[in-house]
């Protein structure tokens, strides 16, 4: 696992504390302030760890002032500090869509796992762009479904592999009890979709696209130079939505589930107190997931759903 980088979230937050310091109403802030303030300064030798760290904000060009006698604290004048905004200031920053998706990983990814260095690197840079972050109530991120069994490692090598164009061969097993199988794909790109991630793209053994669940995916590499690049103008995630919908039957349903007894569930749906509502899911793998959890989920809606459920529950205790 990856360890925290108590240097980087340190100098993360000074970045945002001076970004938002007109938000706060302050024109300069003083050294008492970011101490009081600012996560991860240490009680002693925070002058040394402060000026420190102003200057190496300032090398990667966070041009933080020093102007003495420009604020006041405690009836007295002291040294302020500001950043320089007409220097700082940036163009528009405009992602495109594939940035935007990797963004959204990092994002979901929070501060959590393999990925935390990523995000909290990346909220480094994108603080550049005018991103703000308040510093008076908590931020909550969570990470579920696939998110959290995404390695770094992968996540470089799918990424690497669609910038560069190369092809990949992986290891690809469909379901537990399914045989390995080995895959080659032209990869198009990662779908997030409904706490599950797929890697999008063409399988030129198959000469069709295929959409991988990337928890089913393992011992990536690169094999050689694709040959089907990803065409313009096409959604990959309407690709995960028509694979999944393919010989399948969706259904729609609401369900009382006990807190950790399905993070499958928890990810793909939308919990109001005790229920989850899920949306076009896969019937029998709802049914399965009803039969094999119960009583920790029950599903109250629909009602011919929910007979059958109550079937399959009499049969097992009838066998047993």
């Amino acid at each position: 696992m990856t360890k925290k980088d108590p240097g980087l979230e340190r100098l993360t937050n000074l970045t945002f504390a001076f970004l938002n310091a007109r938000q706060l109403g302050k024109q300069f802030l003083t050294a008492h302030w970011v101490k009081k303030n600012v996560f991860g300064y240490p009680e002693r030798h925070f002058d040394k760890a402060f000026q420190r760290d102003r200057a190496v904000l300032m090398k990667v060009g966070v041009p933080i002032e020093a102007i003495a006698d420009a604020a006041v604290e405690n009836g007295e004048r002291v040294t302020g500090y500001r950043l320089q905004e007409e220097e700082y200031s940036l163009p528009e920053v405009r992602f495109t869509a594939e940035e935007a998706t990797i963004l959204g990983l990092a994002g979901e990814r929070g501060l959590t796992g393999e990925l935390s260095v990523f995000a909290r690197s990346g909220w480094t840079k994108i603080a550049a762009s005018g991103a703000s972050r308040t510093f008076t109530d908590p931020t909550t991120i969570g990470a579920v479904g696939d998110m959290q069994a995404l390695k770094a490692k992968t996540l470089d090598q799918i990424v690497g592999a669609c910038a560069a164009g190369h092809r990949l061969t992986f290891t690809y097993r469909p379901h537990q009890q399914a045989a390995d199988q080995e895959r080659r794909m032209d990869p198009w790109g990662l779908v997030p979709l409904r706490g599950r991630m797929y890697l999008v793209g063409y399988d030129p053994d198959r000469e069709a696209v295929r959409a991988f669940r990337i928890t089913r995916v393992s011992d990536i590499h690169v094999s050689g130079a694709a040959e089907q690049r990803k065409p313009q103008n096409v959604n990959l995630q309407d690709i995960v939505e028509t694979a999944l919908r393919r010989g399948k039957e969706l259904v729609t349903a609401t369900l009382r589930v006990a807190p950790g007894a399905s993070p499958e569930l928890e990810a793909q749906g939308e919990r109001v107190g005790e229920t989850i509502v899920v949306e076009d899911v896969d019937k029998h793998w709802l049914v399965r997931e009803c039969l094999a959890t119960a009583p920790e989920i029950v599903l109250l809606e629909p009602a011919e759903l929910r007979a059958e459920i109550v079937a399959g529950l009499r049969q097992v205790k009838e066998s047993h």
